[in-house]
């Protein structure tokens, strides 16, 4: 998450108490808006769809439920580092991963599993919404 190392800057941003919510507050079509065509295949939201999301982030408290999973982050990971360090996960792992993402996600969990199957949507970030029938053909195959 080190922006030096390549890592994306919204991390931190989005990590620091009450400065995004101060600044999205009255903004919220606008950000859900920038960071969603930013982030996905072009036309992949309808005006109404981000209107949508944009509501469900609409206020400060709302802004910061999102933000607050950002701010879990680092200590998610150390508590996953320390719970996989000496037992790897009993069940298969599905990995999905993006032309965005890459295969990140398998990467970080391949050394903790006996059982990884790692699939990557040619999407963008949003992959389920992007391209749903590739989503569910991944997630139910057997």
């Amino acid at each position: 998450m080190n922006v030096a190392e390549g890592g994306m800057w919204h991390f931190g941003f989005f990590m620091t108490p009450h400065v995004p919510e101060m600044l999205f507050d009255g903004h919220e079509l606008e950000f859900v808006t920038a960071t969603f065509t930013a982030m996905s295949n072009p036309g992949t939201f309808s005006s109404d769809d981000l209107a949508a999301y944009a509501d469900s982030y609409t206020g400060r408290d709302r802004l910061r439920g999102g933000f607050e999973h950002y701010r879990t982050l680092l200590e998610d990971g150390r508590e996953n580092r320390a719970l996989l360090a000496d037992r790897p996960l009993p069940m298969p792992v599905l990995a999905i991963g993006s032309t965005h993402s890459g295969t990140a996600a398998a990467d970080a969990l391949g050394s903790h599993t006996k059982s990884l199957r790692s699939e990557v949507a040619s999407t963008g970030h949003f992959v389920a919404e992007e391209d749903p029938r590739w989503f569910t053909k991944a997630t139910t195959a057997g």
